[in-house]
């Protein structure tokens, strides 16, 4: 149920989904969903949750075996293009909840979605960075990994574009480079 919400709300928006045509997608009926779901929002909202806690859990459990931040910044940045490229869903719900604006869902997914997220790998980025602020890091983070998947359709059209622009492998060294070492570089 939750994937074919997922699919509906990235497809329509939270406003242009609705409770019956998830139940009709999903092949049960509107009752069934409001059994576990008291309402459209917390339907959303455990949508948005499960993309993330799903697809971060085994990272998070993987980078605390990493003693070397730099490593571990490394393998986060990674792993959040790997997981952003592989769930173009989870794409589509951040960036319309950004586009729409939402004071009520955006607290929400502040609180539920990303405070996990700024829990799990805080601990990193405060021995990287502590000199800056933990909250615009992690939405730093966010939206370089989350740009530049989603800029990899206009990247080919600009000037001096190369094909490896294209590889999470070189997307992974540039941000985490550009995130360690600033634009001057090493």
């Amino acid at each position: 149920m939750l994937s074919v919400a997922a699919q509906q709300f990235a497809e329509k928006g939270y406003s242009g989904a609705s409770m019956r045509s998830i139940a009709n997608a999903t092949g049960i009926t509107q009752a069934a969903i409001y059994h576990h779901f008291p309402n459209k929002q917390a339907l959303y909202m455990a949508v948005l949750a499960r993309h993330l806690e799903e697809k971060i859990s085994a990272t998070v459990q993987d980078l605390a075996k990493i003693d070397d931040p730099e490593k571990c910044l490394r393998e986060l940045i990674r792993r959040l293009l790997q997981l952003t490229e592989e769930d173009e869903h989870f794409r589509q719900l951040y960036f319309r909840e950004l586009l729409e604006g939402n004071k009520e869902r955006l607290t929400a997914l502040a609180k539920n979605v990303f405070g996990d997220l700024l829990e799990s790998v805080g601990g990193l980025l405060r021995k990287l960075a502590p000199q800056f602020d933990l909250n615009l890091l992690l939405l730093s983070v966010a939206g370089l990994v989350c740009h530049h998947v989603e800029a990899r359709k206009l990247s080919p059209f600009l000037p001096g574009s190369k094909a490896k622009h294209q590889e999470l492998d070189t997307l992974s060294r540039h941000i985490s480079d550009l995130l360690l070492y600033g634009v001057r570089g090493p």
